[in-house]
């Protein structure tokens, strides 16, 4: 059997890593006027409305500017997975020119949702005439292909526990990255089960250890970090990078 080498690296060698990335804001700012120039319009959608799924034709993109976003796939058994969040900034559904998978997907609006409808052959257009664009796109592509080598790594090896600590901690990070004061994830126990494939049972167990433990407190829709650092030492190490 063939067995990989081990790679020692000292702390000055090892090259710092970007943290896995499901929630996506603030992407696009700066080409908010190029979208403008080209928009069809402003559409808002109400919380738990279908932006779209894989069932209808997709010709039109969003940039939010206001609100969240949940992309998502469903099993035929029914399960739902989330995969990630869309805030302000970002652009969904990014650039495809083919939507011929056998997979139910959709998008659906976590809060109210209000932002900018950009046709699909238009963004196709523009991402030819604007390689900023083009780089923009192909960046969140590969931010997104990341993340699913991380869930699958995530899914696979660690344990219930673990997974929410995991998602509790880079959603948290994100919020950081934002500016935010606390850091307050405004979703259910079922929102959250669907992202790390825990039970709703489950995933309150384990809020429950956390918010007695002081690492969260939490109230009707939203859980709040009010200890990261303790947090970070239930997360696994591909997490805190």
């Amino acid at each position: 059997m063939y067995h990989l080498p081990h790679i020692y690296l000292s702390g000055n060698e090892r090259q710092p890593m970007e943290i896995p990335k499901f929630y996506f804001s603030h992407v696009f700012d700066d080409l908010k006027p190029l979208f403008l120039q080209h928009a069809t319009g402003r559409k808002i959608f109400k919380k738990g409305e279908l932006i779209f799924s894989s069932e209808s034709p997709l010709d039109f993109c969003l940039l939010i500017e206001k609100g969240l976003s949940s992309y998502s796939v469903i099993h035929e058994s029914g399960a739902v997975k989330t995969l990630f969040y869309h805030a302000e900034g970002s652009l969904f559904p990014t650039y495809s020119s083919m939507r011929t998978y056998r997979l139910l997907e959709y998008n659906m609006a976590v809060t109210d949702v209000e932002g900018i409808i950009l046709p699909q052959k238009k963004l196709s257009e523009l991402m030819q005439q604007h390689p900023e664009l083009m780089q923009r796109v192909l960046a969140s592509y590969l931010d997104m292909f990341n993340f699913l080598i991380f869930d699958s790594i995530n899914q696979s090896y660690n344990s219930a526990f673990v997974r929410v600590c995991n998602f509790l901690y880079l959603y948290s990070e994100y919020m950081q990255d934002s500016g935010m004061q606390f850091y307050d994830i405004n979703l259910t126990h079922e929102e959250i089960s669907n992202v790390v494939a825990v039970s709703r049972v489950q995933v309150s167990y384990i809020l429950s250890k956390l918010k007695k433990e002081s690492v969260i407190s939490s109230s009707r829709g939203r859980i709040r970090v009010e200890n990261k650092a303790m947090l970070g030492k239930y997360c696994s190490g591909e997490t805190l990078g």
